[in-house]
Parts: structure tokens; C-alpha cells; sequence
């Protein structure tokens, strides 16, 4: 197959692929509305009484102690493994009801409502609010991760930036060495038929010379 017509048919293969790279890029270069997308929420503590304290054990190598609407809490660490006590009996805090959660997670949000506006459901362990944030709670590390219409928007970018079209890791990745291959050729088969266009010209000008 002559070059000129692989180079043609590589290019249309990769066109798509490098107009949709090109404008996500564009967006991760200026990055609108990444602020609150990815915006950090963090429980709210409240003041603790002086008396409260915690004698660390030999084997924590980190200690948390802090207070929310739900009461007092203590995250202890040891090697990577988190635990979350109760720091009156020194046992597992045992995992909030939803009403416990909608509590958290309301008193948490009061800071920023134009964002997570207010509680409307709770359902497979998540609570949504009406303004379409979805927000989870791990108990264990008492961290709150919240994910809105804008995080959805940016993360399938992302996908698409990456060429990670079909959902599945081993695929998604066979699919981008693909369009890496194609690029490639596509600088090869360019390149070659620019040296052999200038190898032309030259032995044109060559054979003009000679008469």
C-alpha cells in the first residue's frame, strides 16, 4: 500500500481521538469550576470540654481527638490502619443510624448551601442533596467525599482525555497503546513522505542541472 494512502487512513483513524484530546486539554489547562468540584468537605468540629483527655497507648503512631454534632470522637492510628473509638470507653464507635449521618453531613454543609443546598435522600449508604451533590461518609476515618454534577462532568473528561472509552482497566489500556501505535505511525508515514518529496526535489534540480 503506497505511503501517502496509510498516512491518509491513519489520520483519519486518529482525527477524532486528537480533536477530543486537544479540547479536554484545553479545559484541564484552564481548569472552570474545579474549585468546588473538587472542593474538600471536612465534618464539623465543635468545642471540647477541658476535662476530656486520652493517654496514648505505645503501639499509635497518630491521635485524633475531636468533637462533632454527633459527639466526641477518637481516630487512632496504627501502621496504616485507622480505628475510630469512643474516647470514654476506649471501644469502637459504633456506625451512625441514618438520622446520625443526615446530622453529620447537614451540620457539615451549613458552611457552603449555594453548593449542597439541603438533604433530600439517603440511600445505599450515600446522601444526595437537592442540588445534586452526592456525598459518603467513611466512619472509620470520619471523612466526608463529596461528588457533584460538575466532579461527574470533569471525571468523564478525564476518561476521555485518557482514551479510557470502554470501562474496563485491561481494555481501556490495550486501547490507548493503540492510539499511541497509530500516532506514532502517523509521525512515521508523515515524515517519510516529506524526506521522499524532498528526495524528488532534489533529484530534480539535479537533472535540470545536468541539461
Amino acid at each position: 500500500m503506497p505511503a501517502t494512502k496509510v498516512h491518509r487512513i491513519v489520520a483519519v483513524a486518529v482525527a477524532v481521538p486528537i480533536l477530543l484530546w486537544a479540547l479536554t486539554g484545553i479545559i484541564f489547562l484552564t481548569k472552570p469550576g474545579y474549585g468546588e468540584a473538587y472542593e474538600t468537605l471536612l465534618p464539623k468540629t465543635h468545642p471540647m470540654p477541658g476535662a476530656l483527655s486520652v493517654k496514648p497507648k505505645a503501639h499509635w503512631n497518630e491521635v485524633r481527638l475531636f468533637r462533632t454534632i454527633l459527639g466526641d470522637h477518637l481516630l487512632v492510628r496504627q501502621g496504616n490502619t485507622w480505628q475510630h473509638l469512643d474516647p470514654a470507653t476506649g471501644k469502637n464507635k459504633p456506625y451512625p443510624s441514618e438520622k446520625d449521618i443526615a446530622l453529620l453531613v447537614g451540620d457539615a454543609i451549613s458552611a457552603n448551601l449555594a453548593r449542597y443546598g439541603k438533604i433530600s435522600a439517603y440511600r445505599n449508604g450515600a446522601v444526595t442533596t437537592d442540588t445534586g451533590i452526592e456525598i459518603t461518609l467513611d466512619w472509620t476515618r470520619m471523612g466526608l467525599t463529596q461528588q457533584g454534577r460538575d466532579t461527574r462532568l470533569i471525571d468523564l473528561l478525564y476518561k476521555i482525555h485518557y482514551l479510557q472509552w470502554l470501562g474496563k482497566k485491561k481494555p481501556d489500556k490495550i486501547l490507548g497503546i493503540l492510539g499511541l501505535v497509530l500516532l506514532i505511525a502517523l509521525f512515521g508515514t508523515g515524515l517519510g513522505l516529506l524526506l521522499g518529496k524532498k528526495e524528488k526535489q532534489r533529484s530534480g534540480t539535479g537533472r535540470e542541472g545536468q541539461r
